[in-house]
């Protein structure tokens, strides 16, 4: 991920609450109208900050985009984190992971600011980069459940990696399209498909 500016001696440093309540109005202004939405001065106005300090530690409106990709990636996974501590299978992991990062619904804040960061990734390297990373951290976190799963006996799977890259790919091919509001699509269909394509390909039964 791309790290913020350093604060310069003598300035004091954004508490997490400030940095937090900063984040959580770039990816606002993001879900109001897309990345065009963000300038320092409506962040600064929703959050009580003068543009300056903002301007001072992030310097620009993409250092703030990328700082709040960053934000919706870490909380996203600190709630799997969490739900994994009451996991008792590898199956209970995998589904944890996919519930995790599936949208609340159409416009869901925290998918929508992933959508603007895929429409930039194609004219701005560094959000591609960012956009790429964090696809693979996913990615590779699923294959390492996956990976245990099939080592303990509870899965049987040809290829770990190959079946995590597709279930993160229709994930993400299916969340857009619920974020989006395409009719049929809704958070359960979205989990769901996802899951009966990874129980298919991890030898478990479909569920009833």
């Amino acid at each position: 991920m791309s790290e913020p500016k350093s604060p310069r001696p003598g300035r004091p440093p954004l508490s997490d609450a400030e940095r937090s309540l900063m984040l959580d109005a770039v990816i606002a202004a993001v879900a109001n109208g897309g990345y065009d939405e963000i300038t320092l001065r409506s962040v600064a106005v929703q959050t009580g900050m003068s543009p300056a300090r903002l301007s001072y530690h992030f310097g620009t409106k993409k250092r703030l985009f990328l700082a709040a990709l960053e934000h919706v990636e870490t909380r996203a996974s600190r709630l799997a984190d969490d739900s994994m501590l009451t996991a008792r299978t590898h199956w209970q992991r995998v589904s944890r992971m996919v519930a995790a990062v599936t949208p609340n619904g159409v416009g869901d804040p925290e998918w929508q600011i992933w959508l603007a960061a895929f429409y930039q990734a194609p004219y701005d390297p560094e959000v591609a980069s960012v956009l790429a990373n964090s696809s693979r951290r996913y990615r590779e976190r699923m294959e390492e459940i996956i990976r245990a799963g099939a080592e303990a006996g509870e899965f049987t799977v040809r290829s770990p990696r190959e079946t995590a890259t597709i279930a993160a790919a229709a994930l993400d091919g299916l969340a857009i399209e619920c974020v989006a509001g395409v009719p049929g699509s809704t958070p359960a269909r979205v989990r769901g498909l996802v899951l009966g394509m990874l129980r298919r390909d991890l030898g478990l039964p479909p569920t009833s």
